[in-house]
């Protein structure tokens, strides 16, 4: 069977270039550099470690009639050993800074923080600073800042208040910092910070600051909200009940700038040019300067880096008469993003963004040629929805727990939708410049279409197909079902596509009607008390008693979005840290559409923040009145 393989063997011929096992040798010199132990990352740099070797030798020998003499294929080999042993030096020096924790105080209090970055959120600000220690030494920390001024990167603050030293061991966030380089997080509001040095916005925050009101200017909400997403990847604008329909409906990840958007930004000049009689080579050039503005406007999310890379990397390749090929620069690209953030390696959005790009490279013609009774255009939406979906379907699993098989159908229909917005909405924007009546009117598909993708992602919210499933089987199950079509064999070609089909609805029927039961329905063990759940009409109510010591963990979230995904109301006992942290966290996964908060303690800056998101998510407020009183 192995023998009959040969869609497999042009693939990894095709994949088979120098760049290959330097990326892969960067993924795994980048894992061991960080002293990664447990069992899963033990597991996944012995992978890496194999696909690395495999794709030296492959590499080696596609490349073997190129180097006619035993000098030439000596000094091939000693310039790519010392090139690998060069990255391991960089990668390793690179960590180690970042790392680096010696002779840091526990803590800071009454410091000078210089803004290094800000990150938008929901509900916060994510403040990157760096602050001088001692002469010529910095340290770099995060504030999360729920207050209400304007802080532009380049500003300098006085923090009045004490930030702990991040440890890695408390949380995955924590770590997530400590890899960054981060060494000090904590959570500030406007009195415990002063604005010592205001630095106006950068020509990127004015940039899109100015695009965010001629949209607001021509569509409505929520419109505007969405292209705002699309284009920048902020999705801080968009309502929770909407975000938690594309979670559910599987389609989360078109929110996320990514290859989409370059694919656009790239191909507009490059057609306009072309019209315009310009050559092909000026107009790759001055299509990838385009797409290389374009990326500084943004917030340069992750997946928007990986998909401009490429882009570059193929047009200098064009550019020196060379052919072009995506795995060359899916690998070049891959290997510049983790040698300039190593951290990277370990967030879910690169492996998601990388993976379901190999993916799509790897395994769409042998889908698309699985799909050959359909129509083109559905055929081509199709094959790109099952390849990427072969890499991420594990990753989401793995890192969220979550089985969506809607995801399979929703993007079929989303994706194309999703492209026209951005076609129509860029063309609007353009022609307001000179006609704001004419940029009215051509606003109109951009509302219909939006108008059909919130009302799509609302329906198969309804139909509660996000599932978490406590064990790997059915995932998993579905998984290898789903890759039959990718098997050169005469038997599973002539069952073409039909066991991704079946595999999904089975699996639907089996976690939606309880054929399969994971788990008892019991309340984990390490929460007996904390929480507990009462009917009020016909609604179901969290209540929250969580005392100093008691924290809402991982076992109990998943045991509620389980067991208990209909959750409209949350009551807390009282005003506590732990109980106000937990209902915010409750919020970003349920539809909550009041909280009831007793025993109000103090109104202090942290529970006047909280009333403020509850405020700007629509949630109905209670307050019982303090007991003895």
């Amino acid at each position: 069977m192995f023998l009959k393989l040969e869609e497999y063997k042009k693939i990894i011929q095709y994949s088979a270039v120098p760049s290959a096992p330097l990326c892969t040798w960067t993924f795994l010199s980048t894992a061991l550099s960080y002293g990664c132990t447990n069992a899963l990352s033990i597991v996944i740099i012995t992978l890496l470690l194999l696909v690395t070797v495999a794709a030296t030798y492959i590499t080696f020998r596609r490349l073997y009639p190129t180097y006619c003499s035993r000098k030439k294929r000596a000094c091939a080999i000693i310039l790519f050993a010392a090139t690998l042993a060069a990255l391991t030096l960089l990668i390793n020096a690179g960590t180690g800074s970042l790392m680096n924790r010696e002779n840091l105080p526990a803590g800071l209090t009454g410091f000078i923080a210089e803004i290094e970055s800000v990150e938008k959120k929901r509900y916060n600000s994510d403040l990157v600073f760096k602050t001088e220690l001692r002469p010529g030494f910095y340290a770099k920390g995060i504030l999360t800042y729920t207050g209400n001024r304007a802080i532009n990167r380049g500003s300098q603050v006085a923090v009045h208040k004490t930030i702990r030293l991040t440890d890695p061991a408390k949380n995955p966030y924590m770590l997530r910092l400590v890899r960054r380089g981060i060494h000090y997080a904590g959570t500030v509001n406007d009195i415990d910070i002063s604005i010592t040095v205001k630095s106006e916005k950068t020509w990127r925050d004015r940039l899109q600051d100015a695009t965010s009101r001629k949209i607001a200017g021509i569509f409505p909400e929520p419109v505007t909200a969405l292209l705002n997403a699309l284009y920048f990847g902020d999705t801080s604008l968009i309502d929770k009940k909407t975000m938690i329909h594309f979670r559910d409906a599987g389609t989360l990840h078109i929110l996320a700038a990514s290859g989409m958007n370059i694919a656009l930004v790239a191909s507009i000049p490059m057609l306009l040019l072309l019209a315009a009689g310009i050559g092909r080579q000026k107009s790759m050039l001055i299509s990838a300067m385009v797409t290389g503005l374009y990326l500084l406007v943004t917030d340069m999310p992750v997946s928007l880096v990986r998909a401009a890379a490429m882009y570059m990397f193929m047009t200098a390749g064009s550019l020196m008469w060379r052919e072009r090929n995506p795995f060359n620069s899916l690998y070049l690209a891959g290997t510049l993003i983790i040698l300039l953030m190593p951290w990277e390696l370990f967030n879910p959005g690169f492996q998601l963004s990388f993976g379901a790009t190999a993916g799509i490279l790897f395994f769409y013609k042998m889908y698309s040629r699985s799909l050959g009774n359909l129509p083109s255009a559905l055929r081509s939406s199709l094959a790109v929805t099952f390849a990427a979906q072969t890499a991420a379907f594990p990753l989401i699993y793995l890192h969220m727990g979550q089985f969506n098989p809607a995801g399979f159908i929703t993007n079929i229909f989303e994706i194309p939708m999703i492209t026209a917005i951005i076609m129509i909405s860029l063309a609007c924007i353009a022609v307001s410049f000179v006609s704001t009546a004419a940029a009215l009117f051509f606003a109109y598909p951009v509302c219909l279409l939006s108008k059909c993708v919130f009302g799509l992602n609302g329906y198969v919210s309804s139909l509660k197909l996000n599932f978490y499933p406590e064990s790997a089987v059915i995932p998993a199950a579905v998984l290898i079902f789903s890759a039959l079509p990718l098997i050169n064999h005469h038997f599973f070609s002539r069952l073409r596509a039909w066991p991704i089909f079946a595999s999904c609805l089975v699996s639907v029927l089996i976690l939606k009607y309880g054929f399969y039961e994971t788990g008892s329905r019991a309340v984990p063990a390490s929460s007996t008390v904390g929480f507990r759940f009462e009917q009020v009409s016909d609604s179901l109510k969290l209540v929250l008693d969580l005392d100093g010591s008691d924290l809402l963990g991982e076992d109990n979230l998943f045991f509620i979005r389980k067991v208990h995904p209909e959750i409209k109301i949350i009551e807390i006992s009282n005003s506590t840290w732990n109980n106000i942290s937990a209902c915010r966290l409750l919020m970003n996964d349920f539809i909550i559409e009041e909280c009831i908060i007793g025993n109000v303690e103090s109104i202090d800056a942290g529970f006047t923040g909280f009333l403020k998101i509850l405020q700007k998510e629509n949630i109905r407020v209670t307050i019982r009145p303090v007991k003895g009183t």
